[in-house]
């Protein structure tokens, strides 16, 4: 990228920037000052290459000034013929984050769950024009009580400006909770559970809302009775058992081969357990790929050739 270098050129707090500037200064939207923008003020620049770049634009609230001799400095190295006259300024657009705008970010980082929220104050710097986001981590708690919901305005594609709103969120929805207790290990079935009406402050997790996203994942732990059910007490259902025959794969550059073996251990898909050889009851660690499958780690098959640790 060709780029200039102002030595002269001014970043300065917009209210002591009124003196060398322009009445109004021209918007930016990105991270660097292009001759392109630079010929909104001053037409002969829009003959530069589209890449020829002036320097980073200001951070929000600050004005870059660029000085008149300067800009004509450049036209004369740049062979365009021009006069200029008056210094230019630069700036973000801002403006003051409105209530609809703030409740649209958080209600998308809801997904489109039933939910009221209350804003008792806000940030009322002035921000940046860009994306408003205010990500669910930010909310810094769940309870009846308010509290602070961290966002930001992606305003460039490397540049973020942060803001804050002070709120109250609630929550009215469906649950499905534990009929009765579930055990560790057991198998998430709809018999196991019931529906029941929430209406309340609003979770750190998203509760199950498609039961048949989950229906044959396993407690990770013991759900006692009435609890609302979530993600992060389920595991995925087992494919190898321990105790169980199980098909072995083994690729190892020209070598394929398909025997059987013994679980030792119970897994799941991607987990990686210990397998004996049933002809030489010498153990090795295979990955579980598929329901009563596993695939030999390729850097560990000395218990397949009778090798490894005897039971």
């Amino acid at each position: 990228m060709r780029k200039a270098v102002l030595l002269l050129a001014i970043f300065l707090p917009a209210g002591l920037a009124a003196a060398v500037r322009r009445p109004s200064c021209l918007p930016v939207s990105g991270d660097w000052i292009y001759a392109r923008d630079v010929a909104l003020a001053i037409p002969e620049f829009g003959l530069l290459p589209p890449d020829f770049s002036l320097g980073y634009t200001p951070t929000p609230g600050v004005e870059r000034v660029f000085l008149a001799a300067d800009l004509q400095r450049i036209a004369k190295q740049q062979h365009v013929a021009t006069s200029v006259r008056q210094n230019i300024c630069f700036a973000w657009p801002m403006g003051l984050l409105d209530k609809d705008r703030i409740l649209g970010a958080m209600k998308a980082a809801l997904d489109d769950r039933q939910v009221k929220i209350e804003i008792l104050d806000q940030n009322r710097a002035f921000a940046p024009a860009g994306d408003l986001i205010f990500p669910l981590q930010g909310l810094t708690a769940f309870s009846d009580k308010p509290a602070i919901w961290n966002g930001y305005v992606s305003y460039s594609p490397t540049r973020r400006f942060s803001t804050w709103a002070l709120v109250r969120v609630r929550v009215s929805e469906q649950h499905w909770v534990a009929l009765r207790e579930i055990h560790a290990g057991e198998a998430i079935t709809p018999a196991s559970l019931r529906r029941e009406p929430y209406d309340g402050p609003l979770l750190r997790d998203a509760p199950v809302r498609d039961l048949t996203a989950v229906e044959g994942l396993r407690a990770a732990r013991s759900i006692p009775a009435g609890t609302t059910l979530l993600p992060g007490m389920l595991i995925p259902p087992q494919d190898v058992h321990k105790g169980e025959a199980v098909k072995v794969i083994v690729d190892a550059g020209a070598t394929h081969l398909e025997t059987r073996g013994l679980a030792i251990q119970s897994g799941s898909k991607g987990d990686i357990i210990l397998v004996r050889n049933e002809r030489s009851g010498s153990l090795f660690k295979a990955r579980v790929t598929a329901k009563g499958q596993v695939f030999v780690v390729p850097s560990l098959l000395s218990g397949l050739v009778g090798e490894g640790k005897k039971l």
